[in-house]
């Protein structure tokens, strides 16, 4: 019996070590997600688009990685900056809160949040223009929750 409790408690250990570390890498709630990249992207360049019902209490998140860009200190300073839109049919979108930069995801992970939008629909990022046209930015990994 004492066998069997000692397992059960090692178990429990382990699921309980396992759920930590699932909730750290993605934000709990998200109603989906999905994982892309880029590369050589101009200011003005959408991302691909997804469908968000406001279903869940879940904030819009995006988290880029392994970032670079061919302009001054190469990788180490790329710092793109990205908009929220909710797109609108047949209007100009709407942009969500402010411009966030993603200072240091070509050193390690950097992730920003919009809030919950409150509308249903259609959403994407746009990377902004910064500085000259011929800056072109890439992310080896770029996560979306929404």
């Amino acid at each position: 019996m004492v066998a069997v409790k000692r397992v059960l408690k090692k178990t429990t250990m382990a699921a309980a070590v396992g759920a930590t570390l699932l909730a750290m890498a993605s934000p709990a709630l998200a109603e989906g997600k999905f994982a892309s990249s880029f590369t050589g992207w101009a200011g003005g360049k959408e991302s691909r688009s997804w469908k968000d019902s406001q279903a869940d209490g879940a904030a819009s998140q995006v988290r880029l990685a392994k970032c670079s860009w061919n302009g001054p200190g190469g990788a180490k300073e790329a710092a793109p900056v990205l908009a929220l839109w909710h797109e609108v049919g047949g209007l100009p979108d709407d942009k969500v809160g402010g411009n966030k930069g993603f200072y240091g995801c070509g050193k390690g992970d950097v992730t920003n949040s919009w809030g919950k939008p409150g509308w249903s629909g259609n959403y994407h990022f746009t990377l902004q223009t910064q500085g000259a046209d011929w800056y072109r930015y890439s992310a080896g990994w770029v996560g979306v929750w929404y």
